[in-house]
C-alpha cells in the first residue's frame, strides 16, 4: 500500500492528475482484457501482453522510456499469439501521452512507442484488415505524443506566468521600499534647508536686538544669549536628524546632490532638459509667476519631477507641462498619454503608487489641492498653490 501511495505522489502537482486519469483508464483496461483472456482460454501469451502493460503503468513515474518499452511489446506478444492487441496498443498509446506531457521529447516516445502497435496490428489485424488497422495506430500514435506535449507545453506557460507574478511582486516591494526610502530623504533635506533659512533669519535679528541693547539691560542680553542658544541646538538637531535618515534609508537610489540647495521655481527649466535627455517628449509652458516662498518653489519642482517620471514610465513618451497663475494661486498641470498595456501580460503597467502619495502629502503640507487621476486616454496632474502670502 505504502508503495502504491509513493507511485501515487511522484509525478508533479501539474501533471499529477494527467496520470493518474491515463493511470486509471489503462488498469481498468486491463483489468477488462484479463477477464476476456481467462474466459476464452487464449493461453499465456496475452495474459503476458497485459501483465507487461500493468508493469509499464506502474514503472512510469521512475522510468519513463523503459515503461514505453514494456508497452510497446505488449502488442506484438499480443499478435504473436493470435490475440487482437487493440486494448494493449490503445494502453500503449495513452501512456505514451502521459509521459510526453511529463518528460518532452515527444518525437523520441513516439519512435519507441510507433514500432511495436504497427507490428502487433499487422500481426492480428483483425476484421479492419492490417494496412488500415495499423495506419489507425500510426496515426494515433502520432496523435498522443502531439497532444501530450502541447500540454506540457500549457503547464510550462502557466509556470512562467506565475514566476513572473510572483517575480513582479517582489520588485514592486523593492521598488515601493527605494521609493520610501528616497521620498523621506528629499523631504527632510528640503525641510531642513526651509528651516536653516528660517532659522538664519531669526539668529540674525536676535543678534540685531542684543546690539541695540542699552546698557545696563543685562537681563534681557542673557535672555537674548540663551534664545540664540537655542536656535542654534535647533539647528544641529536637524542636521543630525537629516544625516540618520540619509544613512538610514540603504536603498541605493539615485537622490539629488546633498550638498545643493533647495529647488525651486528656477530650477524648473533645467529639470525639464534632464527628462529630455533621457527621451521623454516634454511641451513645456512656464510662465513668470514671480517670487514665491521657499516651500511652495519646492513642491512645485517636487510634483513636477514625479509627474515626469510617472509620464516616463508608464506614458508614451511625451508629456505637456503648463505653469501660471491664476489669481492668487499657483497652477501646475501635468499631461501625458497613458501606454496601452496589452491584456495578455498580468504583470505590466502596474506600479505602487507611492509616488502619487507622496505628492499629495508635499501639497497638503502647504495648504493646496491636487488631483491626480486618469482623463480618457491622458493622465492628469493638476496642482493648486496658494501663494497670496507665501512670496519672499
Amino acid at each position: 500500500m505504502r508503495r502504491l501511495r509513493a507511485i501515487w505522489g511522484s509525478w508533479r502537482p501539474d501533471d499529477r492528475w494527467v496520470f493518474r486519469g491515463t493511470a486509471a483508464v489503462v488498469l481498468l483496461a486491463c483489468a477488462i482484457e484479463s477477464g476476456r483472456v481467462i474466459v476464452a482460454d487464449a493461453g499465456p501469451g496475452p495474459g503476458i501482453a497485459v501483465a507487461a502493460t500493468v508493469l509499464a503503468v506502474v514503472a512510469a513515474p521512475w522510468t519513463p522510456w523503459t515503461a514505453l518499452g514494456l508497452a510497446t511489446v505488449a502488442p506484438v506478444l499480443g499478435g504473436l499469439s493470435g490475440w487482437s492487441p487493440i486494448v494493449t496498443w490503445s494502453c500503449a498509446v495513452l501512456l505514451l501521452f502521459a509521459v510526453s506531457s511529463r518528460q518532452g521529447h515527444p518525437v523520441r516516445a513516439a519512435a519507441i512507442v510507433a514500432p511495436g502497435v504497427v507490428i502487433g496490428t499487422l500481426l492480428a489485424p483483425g476484421e479492419g484488415g492490417a494496412v488500415p488497422t495499423a495506419l489507425g495506430a500510426l496515426i494515433s500514435v502520432v496523435a498522443a505524443a502531439a497532444i501530450g506535449s502541447g500540454l506540457r507545453v500549457q503547464h510550462q506557460y502557466r509556470a512562467s506566468l506565475e514566476q513572473r507574478a510572483a517575480d513582479a511582486v517582489a520588485t514592486r516591494e523593492l521598488e515601493a521600499e527605494r521609493r520610501v526610502a528616497e521620498e523621506r530623504v528629499r523631504i527632510a533635506r528640503d525641510l531642513h534647508d526651509v528651516i536653516g533659512h528660517e532659522i538664519a533669519v531669526v539668529s540674525m535679528q536676535l543678534g540685531v536686538a542684543e546690539v541695540t541693547l542699552p546698557a545696563g539691560a543685562d537681563e534681557a542680553r542673557r535672555a537674548l544669549d540663551a534664545a540664540r542658544d537655542g536656535v542654534r541646538n535647533v539647528l544641529t538637531e536637524t542636521q543630525h536628524v537629516l544625516t540618520v535618515l540619509r544613512s538610514a534609508s540603504g536603498s541605493g537610489a539615485e537622490l539629488d546632490d546633498p550638498t545643493a540647495p533647495a529647488p525651486g521655481i528656477e530650477q524648473l527649466p533645467g529639470l525639464v532638459a534632464s527628462y529630455e535627455r533621457i527621451g521623454l517628449d516634454v511641451d513645456a509652458r512656464l510662465d513668470d509667476v514671480g517670487p514665491v516662498s521657499v516651500p511652495i518653489g519646492v513642491t512645485v519642482y517636487r510634483v513636477l519631477q514625479e509627474s515626469l517620471t510617472n509620464a516616463h514610465r508608464h506614458g508614451e513618451g511625451r508629456t505637456t507641462v503648463t505653469l501660471a497663475r491664476a489669481g492668487d494661486d499657483l497652477v501646475l498641470e501635468v499631461r501625458n498619454p497613458r501606454r496601452r498595456t496589452p491584456a495578455s501580460d498580468p504583470v505590466a503597467g502596474r506600479s505602487s503608487g507611492l509616488g502619487l502619495v507622496g505628492m499629495r502629502e508635499r501639497v497638503a503640507a502647504v495648504g493646496g489641492s491636487v488631483r491626480a487621476a486618469p482623463d480618457g486616454v491622458l493622465f492628469v496632474v493638476r496642482v493648486h498653490l496658494p501663494t497670496a502670502n507665501g512670496a519672499r
